[in-house]
C-alpha cells in the first residue's frame, strides 16, 4: 500500500502528514500481517492487503494520529497516565476473518 492511498482514504488533501505517514505505513502493514498469521499473495506472488484491510490500515493509521500516543486514562491531581499499546478492537475484528491457521 502507498502513502498516497492512505491519504485518498483519509481524504487528506496537503502533504502536512507525508513524513508520518510514510514512517507507520510498513510498520502498521507489518503488524496486520503477523496478526492474521498472513502474508497476503495475490496471484503475482506479490504481497497485497485485501481492499478492506486496506481501508482497516488507513483507519488504524488516522486513529493513531488523533490519539495521544496510546494514552487511555489521565488524572491531574498527583500526576498518573496509563497508555494503552494495544491494537483498537476495530482493528481486530477487521482481521479476524483474514486469519491463518498455520501448522508447525
Amino acid at each position: 500500500m502507498e502513502v498516497q492511498q492512505v491519504k485518498d482514504i483519509l481524504t487528506i488533501k496537503n502533504d502536512k502528514h507525508d513524513v508520518y505517514l510514510t514512517a507507520v505505513l510498513p510498520l502498521f502493514e507489518e503488524k496486520i500481517k503477523k496478526r492474521a498469521n498472513n502474508r497476503f499473495l495475490n496471484k503475482d506472488g506479490t504481497e497485497e492487503l485485501p481492499v478492506d484491510l486496506q481501508h482497516t490500515l488507513a483507519k488504524w493509521i488516522e486513529w493513531d494520529m488523533n490519539t495521544k500516543a496510546g494514552l487511555e486514562s489521565r488524572r491531574m491531581g498527583d500526576v498518573s497516565y496509563n497508555y494503552d499499546n494495544e491494537m483498537p478492537d476495530f482493528v481486530k475484528r477487521d482481521i479476524a476473518p483474514h486469519r491463518k491457521l498455520r501448522f508447525v
